[in-house]
């Protein structure tokens, strides 16, 4: 008997040792488990499964407002992904924060240390602001009284001078590791040439073969290394219409082009019932047949009388819209073809915001044939201009009226070198510091002190 109670004993010391899922778990001591250690840091389980939490929460913000899309936070695989994306970003920050340190980039000048509460201080404000507007507008409460309680109300959700104090002192760091990393990181001169001319190369086999992917290039705002010929530059005076008559008849010729479409979808069905195909059979009667064929009369004729009505109140509405601004056009048209200088003329009369801007200020709209990306009556005016500074009559577009000036020749080709090559450079070397820091990160990491438990880092 003796014996077996030592043996009862030993193995009931041993299944405590091992943590059998018989015994139930403390969660206070559950939470406090050290799932990872960097060097002499330890990262707790409640710590990290905190960090998981966040990181949750952040793919569903992001799914939500960069995608459209939900994001199941309590799916399995989902959950799998966040724990090691926590852990993996906590090793990685305590690693930089240790490094930091060694180096001795965790020292902030007095004048980062001015920033720094600068900063504080003005967010602290403006949360001090939102908070009162947000939880205490209807509240009795006034001076140090409300203050105190927005405060209060505040550190609830983490805001404190504090926090902001460190997250403010850890962006400067942040920044002095990334300049460390990256001090010796330069671009020389015969890599921006060599990348120029495989851009220009790249550009050159695109445009070529498809010209009008120049125009959507500019408008974009995608880099340009390469002209495709037969493109001019196309200034234009714009003398808008109304912005609420603008809308309405916008309105009006949506209405149009939907019960036209309507229009077209019963005219078919009607023709059906009339026509059928030969030999096609159907299980309506003569009077079924009849029934559904006055029913869709019927409402050809609705749609058809809706049509006129839009149509007239469309005619009418842009004659009076137009007619508001003839005389205005007319007097910029007398004087552009007069002589007067077009640039002047479309800061005078001009209201189209986009020759305001570059490159089109400078070289005007790209325009070539077989463009879609314009309304058709400006392409068509565009390409009828003749020479270099001609003007055309007044264009009258669903925008208003347009005065259009032949501006340039687009020159075709390779863009000149020295024109990209200080962005180019700019691109190329912040490119090649962000691969450098991510490696040297990388380094970091593998050259810590850091232990992992797996088999908490991997329990459900």
């Amino acid at each position: 008997m003796n014996k077996w109670l030592k043996l009862m004993a030993l193995l009931t010391a041993l299944l405590m040792l091992a943590g059998c899922n018989l015994i139930a778990t403390d969660p206070v001591l559950d939470v406090q488990q050290v799932v990872a250690k960097v060097g002499d840091t330890e990262i707790t389980k409640g710590e990290w499964l905190e960090q998981t939490e966040n990181v949750l929460y952040n793919n569903q913000l992001m799914y939500y407002y960069y995608y459209g899309m939900s994001y199941d936070v309590t799916d399995s695989q989902a959950i799998a992904d966040a724990r090691s994306t926590a852990i993996d970003n906590m090793i990685t920050y305590e690693v930089l924060t240790q490094k930091a340190a060694a180096e001795g980039l965790d020292v902030l000048s007095e004048e980062e240390q001015a920033q720094v509460e600068e900063s504080v201080q003005s967010d602290w404000d403006s949360y001090l602001d939102s908070y009162t507007t947000l939880y205490f507008s209807d509240s009795e409460l006034e001076g140090e009284e409300l203050e105190s309680a927005v405060v209060a109300r505040m550190e609830e959700d983490g805001i404190t001078q504090d926090a902001l104090r460190e997250m403010y002192t850890d962006e400067i760091v942040d920044d002095h590791l990334y300049q460390f990393a990256i001090q010796d990181v330069e671009v020389t001169d015969d890599e921006v040439q060599m990348e120029y001319d495989g851009l220009v190369l790249d550009q050159q086999g695109t445009l070529d073969t498809t010209p009008t992917l120049y125009q959507s290039y500019v408008s974009d705002g995608t880099d340009i290394y390469y002209v495709p010929d037969g493109y001019r530059g196309i200034k234009q005076i714009l003398i808008a219409l109304d912005d609420e008559q603008a809308s309405e008849i916008s309105e009006l010729q949506s209405t149009l082009t939907a019960n036209e479409t309507a229009l077209e979808d019963l005219r078919t069905q009607l023709d059906e019932l009339q026509n059928p195909e030969e030999g096609e059979e159907t299980t309506a009667t003569p009077g079924e047949i009849e029934a559904s064929t006055a029913q869709i009369e019927s409402q050809i004729a609705q749609l058809e009388e809706e049509n006129a009505t839009a149509q007239t109140q469309l005619d009418e509405l842009q004659t009076q819209a137009y007619a508001q601004i003839e005389a205005t056009a007319s007097e910029a048209l007398e004087k552009a073809q007069a002589g007067e200088d077009f640039d002047e003329l479309i800061a005078t009369y001009g209201e189209d915001d986009g020759m305001t801007q570059e490159p089109y200020a400078s070289q005007g709209y790209p325009v070539c044939e077989g463009l879609t990306a314009y309304v058709t009556e400006f392409q068509d005016a565009a390409m009828a201009l003749e020479k270099v500074g001609d003007i055309s009559g007044l264009v009258k577009t669903s925008y208003g009226y347009h005065i259009l000036q032949y501006a340039q020749d687009i020159p075709s080709g390779p863009v000149a070198y020295e024109t990209v090559e200080e962005d180019l450079r700019a691109q190329m070397l912040s490119e090649k510091q962000s691969a450098a820091y991510t490696a040297k990160v990388d380094e970091w990491v593998a050259e810590a002190d850091v232990e992992r438990n797996e088999r908490l880092l991997q329990a459900d």
